[in-house]
């Protein structure tokens, strides 16, 4: 299930959602207590009261309906203008000394909480009608001497911008940690595409399940042994070895990218491929059989195995069988996954690497078929083989003639 770990706009807009309807609720009890107190103190709240509170508080089913059905930019816009409503209009009906347009600061910080990385216009375009609202309902509120309104109103400005430099600041902060995880999570993806295949040609951002096996009628198979790997390791230290071998690995990996062929994995001194199986890398040309591909990257490998043994002097060859038939490929298990194939078409490669002389190319009997078609002429000889039918091949792929 390593596919799942990555979010998405529809995770964002159901934490939006969900984030909007604790908000709603929260305010729905607020109103519920001043509703409270508004009939304690009935024959002092006048009727501008009561209207002001129940006209606001038929809007929040409203709100929660736009919720329910994952419209959250037309509820948390319509939440914002309710919140700024009411407050103001509680500021004209019970007087503006009472300190209520405070709560307007208030939606400065949920601003904070309220809107994604994409939408900061909106966001300090909301922060700065509350700031605004707020300025003005001080400005406007004359129930104190002048020099207590001067004094009150240096204090609102000063509260005004410290809550948008607050704002500002837990914005740039999101910022800095949504880049961080968008890194890791683009990298995560990175990862886990490189390791597992997609589970199908028409979902290439769908991962291969865990636990899955699909069966692939036709896949071309092979290994590659480094012949004289033991008197390496007598000859080198061990991290010289681990050097060379990931050497010759990058370069086999990169002339696998380029042909689209799948690495499956090495073991020790063994390099499996495959083709023909969903792939991690480029598609390669559809018109090209999978034996043909693989025997361009086999005969390529081998190459560059050669020039790489002259140029280091090592005492080594490289001994390849492919196989061309059904598979079974997928993800066993539950602890470190790791995507592989079985068949009788993998036992048959690796039994034609164990046969093949070094520095040569063993051939099934489909792979040399399919070859021979292909080309339209003989490129390998019947090999002697005790156990299994098996071709050597003899003349490079035409297209890569030197």
């Amino acid at each position: 299930m390593h596919h799942q770990i990555f979010s998405s706009s529809t995770s964002s807009r159901g934490y939006l959602s969900a984030l909007i309807k604790q908000i709603t609720l929260m305010m729905s009890f607020c109103f519920v207590i001043q509703l409270s107190i508004a009939i304690y103190y009935v024959e002092t709240i006048g009727a501008g009261g009561y209207i002001n509170l129940l006209c606001h508080s038929a809007a929040i089913p409203l709100i929660l309906l736009y919720c329910s059905r994952q419209q959250v930019l037309i509820a948390r816009r319509l939440l914002n203008v309710i919140f700024a409503s009411y407050l103001c209009c509680a500021c004209v009906i019970w007087g503006m000394s009472l300190g209520i347009q405070h709560f307007l600061l208030l939606g400065n910080l949920v601003c904070g909480f309220f809107y994604r990385t994409n939408e900061r216009t909106e966001q300090l375009g909301t922060a700065m009608a509350f700031s605004g609202l707020f300025i003005a309902i001080e400005m406007m509120n004359t129930d104190f001497a002048q020099w207590q309104h001067v004094v009150r109103l240096a204090d609102s400005l000063t509260l005004t911008f410290a809550t948008l430099i607050i704002l500002l600041c837990f914005q740039r902060q999101t910022q800095t940690r949504w880049q961080a995880l968008k890194k890791v999570n683009n990298d995560t993806r990175a990862l886990l595409a490189n390791i597992f295949p997609p589970s199908s040609s028409n979902n290439l951002q769908q991962l291969w399940p865990m636990g899955q096996t699909k069966t692939v009628s036709c896949a071309s198979v092979m290994f590659a042994d480094l012949q004289g790997f033991t008197r390496l390791s007598e000859t080198f230290e061990d991290e010289e070895v681990v050097e060379i071998l990931d050497s010759l690995y990058c370069q086999f990996d990169a002339i696998a990218k380029q042909l689209g062929v799948e690495k499956i994995k090495t073991n020790g001194d063994e390099y499996m491929a495959a083709v023909g199986i969903p792939s991690t890398v480029s598609s390669r040309p559809t018109s090209e059989p999978n034996a043909v591909t693989m025997y361009r990257f086999a005969w390529r490998i081998n190459e560059t195995f050669q020039r790489y043994c002259t140029r280091l002097h090592l005492p080594c060859n490289l001994r390849i069988g492919i196989a061309t038939g059904a598979v079974t490929a997928g993800i066993i298990g539950k602890e470190k996954p790791v995507f592989d194939i079985w068949g009788k078409t993998v036992n048959r490669a690796a039994r034609l690497e164990h046969a093949a002389t070094p520095g040569t190319i063993f051939l099934c009997q489909n792979s040399y078929n399919a070859i021979v078609t292909y080309y339209n002429q003989p490129l390998a000889v019947p090999a002697s083989s005790l156990s299994l039918t098996a071709f050597k091949v003899t003349h490079p792929p035409p297209a890569f003639v030197t």
